[in-house]
C-alpha cells in the first residue's frame, strides 16, 4: 500500500512467543541469535544438521 503507514501482517510481541521452547518441544532443533556474531556460527551448524532446524534471529523493530 503506497503512501500510507498502515501495519500490514502480525507482530508477535505481545505475548511474546517462545519460538525456540516450541520448536524444540517439536523435535526440532532451534537456536536464538542475538548478536551479529551468532548469525554465521549458527547458520552453518542448522545447514549441517539434517532434519528441520529453526533461527529465531533477533532485529531491530526499526529496520
Amino acid at each position: 500500500f503506497h503512501g500510507n503507514d498502515q501495519f500490514i501482517g502480525m507482530d508477535f510481541k505481545d505475548p511474546a512467543i517462545d519460538w525456540v521452547g516450541l520448536a524444540s518441544s517439536m523435535g526440532v532443533t532451534a537456536t536464538r541469535v542475538t548478536d551479529p556474531d551468532q548469525l554465521k556460527p549458527a547458520l552453518e551448524a542448522a545447514l549441517a544438521n539434517p532434519g528441520p532446524n529453526l533461527l529465531d534471529v533477533v532485529v531491530d523493530g526499526k529496520v
